[in-house]
């Protein structure tokens, strides 16, 4: 199914059914193209991976591509890519609490999962309170980490803030 305003494939502009084919060839294209990623990190990278900080990366990957895909699929296609992205998030969460709070990895996690939230599931509180705890829960850096923190940190901060 293209994703387009309903007006576009029912316009009768002479170039509409143009404009809807050529729709439907890139969301082919694109979806081809994350196809062949999950099958890349589920395939091969995910069950050659040794630290915990490589498969939440690996899994957050996932669950970012899922979400890619979410915002061109539609009607039950869209709801199973939805779904396959909150368990790909949910189960490097899951994972990550073996990471200290302060972890680059572990905190692009958090950026990416609440702004799954906030985008996609349309749960901005939950958004908003995961983005403030991930955060909260980092408190001060260990000077290893500081510059990935704090640049992840000023892109959580405008959530936090909303």
């Amino acid at each position: 199914m293209v994703f387009l305003p309903p007006f576009c494939a029912s316009s009768p502009h002479p170039r509409a059914a143009h404009l809807v084919a050529y729709c439907g060839k890139i969301e082919e294209e694109l979806t081809g193209i994350v196809e062949d990623i999950q099958s890349l990190l589920k395939d091969h990278l995910l069950p050659h991976a040794q630290s915990a900080e490589a498969k939440v990366e690996y899994m957050k990957m996932q669950g970012d591509y899922h979400r890619y895909h979410s915002e061109i699929a539609v009607d039950a296609a869209r709801d199973a890519v939805v779904l396959a992205a909150k368990n790909a998030y949910q189960a490097a969460y899951d994972l990550s609490m073996e990471l200290k709070p302060d972890n680059a990895t572990r905190l692009g996690l958090m950026l990416n999962y609440s702004v799954f939230y906030y985008e996609i599931m349309n749960e901005y509180d939950q958004a908003i309170a995961m983005a403030k705890a991930a955060s909260d829960e980092a408190g001060d850096v260990d000077d290893e980490n500081a510059i990935s923190i704090l640049t992840v940190g000023h892109i959580i901060a405008p959530v936090v803030t909303y």
